[in-house]
C-alpha cells in the first residue's frame, strides 16, 4: 500500500492547515497591536462588562439536566475567558514601540492572575443571582482558558 501523497510524514494538508492556523493567529495578534493602548483598555473592560452582564441572567435550562449540558455549559467559558484574556494580554503587556512582549514567566503570571481574579468575582457576583450559583469548576475552566 502507498500512502497518499502530502500525508506522509507531516506534509500536505495537516502542515498546510497549520499553516493557516499559525497565519491568522498572526493577524489577530497584528490586529490587536494595531489598536491603540487606550482602546484596548476599553475592549478588555467593556468584554468583561459583557461577561458580568452574561453572568446576571440564569441561562434556560434543558427539561432534563445531564452530563452533556453541565460539560457545554462550562465549555461556554472558554471563548468568554479567552478572549477577556487576549485583550487584557493586547492592552497590558505590549512594549513601549507596539510589539509583543517576549513571554516572561512574570508577565505571564501577571495577565493570568488578573483573568483569575476576574473569574473569582464573576462566580461571588453569580452567588447573588437567583437561579445561579458560584462554582469552583466555573473558575477552573476560566482558569483552564489561559494555561
Amino acid at each position: 500500500m502507498h500512502a497518499e501523497p502530502g500525508l506522509a510524514a507531516g506534509t500536505g494538508s495537516g502542515r498546510a492547515e497549520a499553516g493557516r492556523i499559525t497565519r491568522t493567529l498572526r493577524a489577530i495578534g497584528r490586529f490587536l497591536l494595531w489598536i491603540p493602548r487606550p482602546i484596548a483598555l476599553l475592549l478588555a473592560g467593556a468584554w468583561a462588562l459583557l461577561i458580568w452582564d452574561l453572568s446576571s441572567h440564569v441561562a434556560p435550562l434543558p427539561l432534563h439536566p445531564n452530563l452533556g449540558w453541565e460539560l457545554l455549559s462550562n465549555l461556554a467559558h472558554a471563548p468568554l475567558f479567552g478572549v477577556l484574556t487576549l485583550f487584557v494580554a493586547s492592552a497590558g503587556l505590549r512594549e513601549s514601540d507596539g510589539r509583543w512582549p517576549e513571554p516572561r514567566p512574570a508577565r505571564i503570571a501577571l495577565v493570568l492572575a488578573g483573568v483569575l481574579a476576574y473569574g473569582l468575582l464573576d462566580e461571588w457576583h453569580q452567588s447573588s443571582i437567583r437561579g445561579r450559583d458560584a462554582s469552583l469548576l466555573d473558575v477552573l475552566t476560566d482558569r483552564n482558558v489561559e494555561s
